[in-house]
């Protein structure tokens, strides 16, 4: 795992017993960014046919998982920007004939979270769109390159509250339907597209 600009800091808060649960990782700038390498210790295979074994590409269309966070809004963040995906950036290995084997980054520009993602190969793509009044909304896109899945739901915030400044976004697929949840309720469903999502994109 690789990240920059990131403080740990105090987690979500809770109401009843009234205190912060676990840790939260506040993002302090536009650069800032938690990486989760596709391959171990963040290096690729120089062979490129070598099988990958990763738990981190079973997002396909028959494959069960959730995913499930917490995020706080910040008042004044302009937006839309994304929170989770696999799309961005990847580690590949190239031969150098001075100095042999290199890895570098290559880096892919991905549609905004609010546009269309038919094109664009993805198990998984989270954002938020802030609205002007206290409402954002969470979109979720998968895409198998050609055809794309599209969730979307709004949450009500509170920034200058701590208790209801965090919203809690959950993502579920079972049997290829696709599930949004937004602070407990469901707000979305879908089916997966068929086909490969999975790429060779780490998770940012």
């Amino acid at each position: 795992m690789e990240y920059e600009g990131i403080d740990i800091v105090n987690g979500v808060r809770t109401t009843g017993n009234d205190q912060h649960s676990g840790l939260a990782a506040h993002f302090t700038n536009s650069g800032s960014y938690i990486r989760i390498s596709t391959h171990p210790d963040g290096i690729p295979p120089v062979d490129s046919n070598r099988e990958v074994n990763n738990p981190f590409e079973s997002f396909g269309f028959c494959d069960d998982y959730t995913i499930s966070f917490w995020v706080k809004r910040v008042p004044s963040i302009p937006g839309p920007y994304t929170l989770l995906s696999k799309n961005t950036v990847k580690r590949v290995a190239r031969h150098n004939p001075v100095n042999g084997t290199e890895f570098v980054d290559e880096i892919h520009e991905p549609p905004a979270i609010g546009q269309n993602f038919d094109n664009h190969r993805t198990p998984f793509a989270i954002g938020v769109i802030p609205n002007t009044d206290d409402t954002v909304s969470y979109r979720f896109h998968a895409s198998n390159g050609s055809t794309s899945v599209h969730l979307s739901g709004s949450a009500i915030t509170t920034t200058g509250d701590e208790a209801t400044a965090w919203d809690h976004v959950l993502i579920r697929n079972s049997n290829s339907n696709v599930q949004m949840y937004l602070n407990g309720d469901q707000v979305a469903s879908d089916i997966l597209p068929k086909g490969k999502l999975g790429n060779e994109y780490d998770i940012m």
